[in-house]
């Protein structure tokens, strides 16, 4: 499944509705807390940090992909800048600055490549099998 979003964070809440719609569908309801989370720093990200830098508008879409693998799942998103993600360490006080901390604290693995069709890149998280997936 993938989906083009906005430009604007209004777009996060829609990327974890549908996530959670696409979770349920599959038959994994044990994912959506994990999922929904991890998916919306991704966009959250993309949407403060890629777009902004980017001079040409209109600029190429975030893209929201999920892909099933078996009980695990993949969240990748892609944006239009080529700077890679960085996991900084947040000052105490900070509201904002430990969204790849949590993406890494709910998933198995995350990482990033670049796009092979075009600039940008994908950033992407692992999701375990979620505790339930043993029933």
């Amino acid at each position: 499944m993938t989906i083009a979003l906005g430009d604007d964070l209004t777009w996060v809440k829609f990327a974890r509705d549908r996530t959670a719609a696409v979770m349920n569908a599959w038959g994994l309801g044990g994912h959506i807390p994990a999922a929904t989370l991890v998916v919306s720093e991704l966009v959250t990200n993309a949407l403060r940090h890629a777009l902004p830098s980017v001079e040409v508008r209109p600029h190429p879409p975030v893209l929201l992909r999920l892909v099933r693998r078996r009980r695990s799942v993949v969240c990748l998103v892609a944006d239009p800048s080529d700077r890679p993600p960085v996991l900084a360490e947040a000052d105490f006080a900070a509201e904002t600055g430990r969204g790849l901390y949590l993406v890494a604290a709910h998933s198995r693995r995350w990482d990033w490549a670049p796009r092979r069709d075009r600039p940008g890149k994908w950033v992407w998280a692992l999701l375990p099998p979620p505790p339930d997936a043993s029933r």
